[in-house]
């Protein structure tokens, strides 16, 4: 996933940006910058990821960043009782 309009102008007005991507991509992790920043998305199917890159991003960054593991449902919507 990489993006081609913005992402390489507003990369450049986010802290640390090229070290997150660059942790990120080496574990074969998605990456992209979320809406105008400075949220960053990393999307991967690897489960217990977030911890390992939780602990690498703290040792590798100057800046403080929360990270918000988000699960996805990949199968969709279901109906549970129709009438």
């Amino acid at each position: 996933m990489q993006d081609r309009l913005h992402q390489d102008y507003r990369k450049k007005l986010i802290p640390d940006y090229e070290k997150i991507e660059a942790l990120v991509r080496t574990v074969g992790a998605a990456f992209c910058l979320s809406g105008a920043g400075p949220t960053l998305l990393c999307i991967t199917r690897n489960p217990g990821l977030e911890e390992k890159l939780a602990k690498k991003l703290d040792s590798i960054t100057e800046h403080h960043w929360q990270m918000l593991p988000l699960h996805v449902e990949f199968e969709g919507a279901h109906v549970l009782k129709a009438e």
